[in-house]
């Protein structure tokens, strides 16, 4: 369940800080201070998440949601330095039972848990791309550089570097959140179905080695 959500860089909010998600929530402020921006974002991550896009946003309305125009018009320009990045963060509470792990559905953990996704995105005049996503737990961080157009360049476990773990591996933004597919030299961009058995498993050991059993 999605209890708290951080954004930075967007209009005038240079960053709101870790908002919890209530079934009421009010927003108090003085006139453009960033209410109508924040309450905007929640239409606009729900028209990229439900429409394919060339990149995670979708900056036009669609179907009576938001028009933000692009990402030259969203980005925060009120900073005494050029902002040339969109964060987005997200905090999950998980529970054990939906910590599984495919295609061996093992609990990784035995209790609920905190999860925290953030996501950076850019602009390169052409499209908008995911720089860098990270996933973070009480015990670890896994932290997955992209280049424009989608191919990883890094993976990082607790600041630690991972030779190798991100070779071939791309990130895919259809939509919002991003997935990970791995690629083959040998088929010259066509993506296979899903993210590599091997990878993923190699990365989900990983992550494991650094949470505790509990």
């Amino acid at each position: 369940m999605l209890k708290k959500i951080r954004v930075s860089n967007i209009h005038c909010l240079a960053d709101t800080g870790w908002i919890d998600i209530k079934p009421l929530t009010f927003l108090v402020g003085n006139n453009s201070s960033g209410k109508s921006s924040f309450a905007r974002i929640f239409p606009l991550i729900r028209q990229s998440i439900e429409h394919r896009t060339k990149g995670p946003m979708l900056w036009y309305g669609v179907n009576g949601y938001v028009a933000f125009g692009s990402f030259q018009d969203s980005v925060h320009k009120c900073s005494a330095t050029q902002v040339d990045c969109i964060d987005f963060c997200f905090s999950y509470e998980l529970e054990a039972s939906q910590l599984r792990y495919s295609p061996w559905y093992r609990p990784v953990i035995r209790r609920s848990k905190t999860i925290d996704l953030k996501m950076t995105i850019k602009d390169n005049g052409d499209y908008t791309f995911i720089d860098s996503f990270s996933i973070t737990n009480s015990d670890s961080v896994v932290r997955v550089s992209c280049l424009p157009g989608g191919p990883v360049c890094e993976i990082c476990i607790n600041d630690k570097i991972e030779s190798g773990l991100g070779e071939n591996i791309w990130v895919v933004t259809e939509s919002f959140f991003p997935m990970l597919l791995h690629i083959s030299p040998s088929e010259e961009g066509v993506y296979r179905n899903g993210i590599q058995v091997a990878f993923s498993k190699k990365l989900f050991e990983f992550v494991k080695s650094f949470s505790r059993s509990n």
